[in-house]
């Protein structure tokens, strides 16, 4: 998965119950070790509501893996507008626009991400582009939502476009070894 913020791209890659974040180098040379990959366990990120922006990395990442709660988002959210039919990765698909709000995400979701999701977002709203092929399988999704993080001025925008590029049974996603990952809520909670 990739996502770009902060005007950078990042990759990105889940298992294990983990996420795994391989930033950018200028932005690796701001934090301490040399490993290329940060990583983070999901529990931990979620925990992280003071910087949404990673709160809702976590979140959407966590959510990516389920196609089936972006088809939820779809029908909560209002108003949704078909935008134009057009192929994902050469499978015919129909474009939407949506924009769904936080109360609609809370309701599609299980209570046990409900409060952790609330503290991330706040009352923001997410925009979303999503494409569906037959059989209502969700092809590709978009998602763009901006937050002010505490004490600052400036809101956050992230955008996260994730690729469902098969269905049925997946690989074992190749995750990087534990010399090549920094614990980075272990980092976060020093500050």
């Amino acid at each position: 998965m990739q996502t770009r913020s902060f005007g950078a791209v990042f990759n990105m890659v889940v298992g294990d119950g983990a996420l795994y974040i391989k930033a950018p180098p200028q932005m690796r040379a701001q934090v301490p070790g040399d490993e290329p990959w940060w990583q983070v366990s999901a529990k931990a990120l979620l925990g992280i509501g003071r910087i949404p922006v990673l709160g809702f990395i976590g979140v959407a990442a966590d959510l990516a893996q389920e196609p089936h709660f972006v088809l939820g988002f779809v029908r909560a959210a209002q108003p949704v507008a078909k935008v134009a039919t057009t192929a994902i990765d050469g499978v015919p698909a129909t474009e939407y626009a949506a924009e769904l709000s936080v109360q609609g995400l809370l309701d599609t979701l299980p209570a046990s991400l409900r409060s952790s999701v609330q503290s991330v977002l706040g009352g923001h709203p997410i925009r979303m582009r999503v494409w569906i092929g037959a059989g209502d399988l969700v092809r590709r999704v978009a998602y763009r939502w901006s937050a002010v993080q505490p004490g600052a001025a400036i809101p956050v925008t992230t955008t996260i476009d994730v690729r469902f590029l098969s269905y049925g049974r997946q690989p074992t996603p190749m995750l990087p070894s534990k010399s090549e990952t920094v614990n980075l809520a272990a980092l976060l909670a020093e500050l």
